[in-house]
């Protein structure tokens, strides 16, 4: 069970980042579409990137 859990969180946590990655710059990438927008970052600050590691 516990090597399960680890699997998934691993998992789990390679998809966040490889996503959060590929949708931090694809705002940019497509053009500035309005459409993406709700998925895709359009106005970052040092200090988001902050909370967000927090």
């Amino acid at each position: 069970m516990k090597k399960s859990v680890n699997f998934w969180q691993t998992i789990g946590f390679v998809f966040t980042m490889f996503t959060g990655t590929l949708l931090h710059f694809m705002y940019e990438w497509l053009g500035t579409p309005v459409w993406i927008t709700p998925f895709a970052s359009v106005n970052e600050s040092t200090w988001e990137h902050m909370k967000l590691l927090f």
